[in-house]
């Protein structure tokens, strides 16, 4: 599951992500957009709760981003992570054997998302194994996926390419419900 939270500063949001964990029952969550600079230990547990235990943090950059992962350590046995400003890859072990888990939060300003594209290829192409991508790529592949607003077609086309040129498949939306907090 993923979900870009907007922001964690407030407590009200902490808690939404503990109901939510405590509802779906997700394997893996992926959260963007923290707005944190530090992700206390006791916080990254009062979300996860007792169902997602394992965790790795990347500290926003100043004023934006910032991505949690977390995971249920019953099911993943993290042996390795690479911490980027834009993405988190964490290498783990589950009973289907070696799988790659990338938690994204892309570029905003339309300018940068090509040399993102370009470092995010650039990491995938080392991977040996199979890949979990998503997050918030602030790019759509069509316009029928940005609600509201033109979308500018380069930026388009440069999403496009970085899916066909990595292999990765779209998968649609399956729940498209929205917490509000």
């Amino acid at each position: 599951m993923c979900w870009n939270v907007r922001g964690l500063g407030r407590r009200v949001k902490a808690r939404a992500i503990r109901r939510f964990v405590q509802e779906k029952k997700p394997t893996i969550l992926f959260l963007q957009e923290s707005k944190l600079e530090v992700a206390s230990p006791l916080l990254v547990r009062k979300m996860g709760g007792k169902i997602l235990t394992g965790a790795v943090v990347v500290p926003v950059v100043g004023s934006v981003g910032g991505l949690i992962t977390l995971w249920n350590q019953k099911d993943f046995v993290v042996k390795e992570e690479v911490i980027h400003s834009r993405f988190v890859a964490g290498l783990m072990e589950g009973v289907q054997g070696i799988c790659c888990f990338i938690n994204v939060y892309g570029p905003s300003v339309d300018a940068d998302k090509e040399q993102f594209f370009r470092e995010l290829s650039s990491f995938l192409e080392q991977l040996d194994c199979p890949v979990c991508l998503g997050g918030d790529f602030n790019a759509v592949l069509t316009q029928e996926e940005k609600d509201g607003g033109a979308v500018n077609p380069v930026s388009v086309n440069s999403f496009r390419d970085f899916v066909s040129q990595t292999n990765l498949i779209d998968l649609p939306f399956i729940w498209r419900s929205f917490y509000v907090v």
